[in-house]
């Protein structure tokens, strides 16, 4: 009902709508259909994204919000790379809040095709410079080409770049799929150790490091 904040609980409760006053501007009567797990994304068992529960398909699809709506699923067992994944040819997460227990929630805009998924593919880290064995100048912007399938990564603190041990300041273009950083003074001539740690936001995590020479 416009102008009316409701909760509304769907598929005996496996699924929730937490509505806003200000979310709908006109009657709407959410309809949900459960879906089979393996039906609940474009293409059959993603690599490396796995269904672990609910999935459902919930209209009208021409249905969209002024204010957006939370969803919440019910999750049995831990919730660990779990997350609210919705499907619009490509699955997307949404979201992994955890509110009530045994709950995951996150916000949406309009009703189509959910469901809970687990992601467990790391992110990939490629082209790290300098290369291992390497011999360079003591002035370098240190480099890689990172991506994620399907978490994303989503917050700068979850990219980590070390020298010697001491972590940089770095920056992630999430377009252009890089990570930079430069140190704030010229390297001391000698060996060095780089380190590059990379956190996905469903928890995964992968670390790349080169050995360099200085001169």
């Amino acid at each position: 009902m416009p102008g009316e904040a409701q909760v509304i609980h769907l598929l005996e409760g496996d699924v929730s709508l937490h509505v806003a006053a200000g979310s709908a501007f006109e009657i709407i009567y959410p309809q949900a259909t459960r879906l089979p797990p393996d039906a609940s994304t474009s293409a059959e068992s993603p690599p490396g994204l796995h269904p672990v529960g609910v999935a459902c398909r919930i209209g009208p699809a021409d249905v969209a919000f002024d204010e957006r709506v939370r969803i919440s699923m019910r999750v049995e067992g831990p919730t660990e790379r779990i997350g609210i994944y919705a499907d619009d040819g490509r699955c997307v997460l949404l979201g992994a809040d955890e509110g009530d227990e045994g709950r995951l929630s996150a916000r949406i805009r309009a009703f189509g095709r959910f469901a809970l998924m687990k992601d467990n593919m790391p992110p990939k880290i490629s082209g790290l410079h300098p290369e291992t064995g390497s011999v360079g100048e003591a002035d370098i912007t240190f480099s890689a080409e990172v991506t994620d399938t399907w978490a994303g990564i989503g917050r700068e603190e979850d990219v980590v770049i070390e020298l010697d041990g001491v972590r940089l300041v770095s920056e992630y273009d999430p377009e252009a799929e890089r990570v930079t950083a430069s140190p704030d003074q010229s390297l001391e001539a000698g060996a060095h150790h780089l380190v590059l740690t990379l956190r996905d936001a469903a928890g995964n995590e992968t670390v790349a490091s080169t050995d360099f020479i200085s001169r």
